[in-house]
């Protein structure tokens, strides 16, 4: 039976050591955990996108930085607090901010619009 095409939750398989199944019932991906560093999987807590890495893997399921308890998680899970104060009062939204950042060549216009 194929694996489905579509972006895989990982949860670590129990009855074979080193390898993840995906957590969606109509696929049968198995993956070494080797061969899944740096590979785009889904939270399993929330669903959102994420890479793994070997801090990630070796959770028995493999959680995000926003619902994760190590501390890279809560450093990201401050950050993420703190920009969400930032922009709480402003009219723009953080990405119409970030590509104006990222479109614009002139310094003293950004300068001027950052004040």
């Amino acid at each position: 039976m194929p694996t489905l095409k579509h972006t895989h939750t990982y949860v670590r398989q129990r009855t074979r050591k080193g390898y993840y199944l995906c957590a969606d019932p109509d696929c049968t991906a198995s993956t070494k955990r080797g061969d899944l560093h740096g590979k785009r999987s889904k939270c399993t807590a929330c669903g959102a996108e994420m890479i793994l890495d070997n801090n990630k893997l070796r959770l028995s399921k493999p959680t995000c930085d926003l619902c994760g308890g190590s501390e890279k998680a809560k450093t990201f899970q401050k950050a993420q607090a703190l920009v969400a104060g930032v922009f709480k009062d402003s009219t723009l939204e953080p990405t119409q901010s970030i590509e104006f950042l990222e479109n614009s060549n002139d310094m003293e216009e950004i300068i001027l619009n950052d004040e």
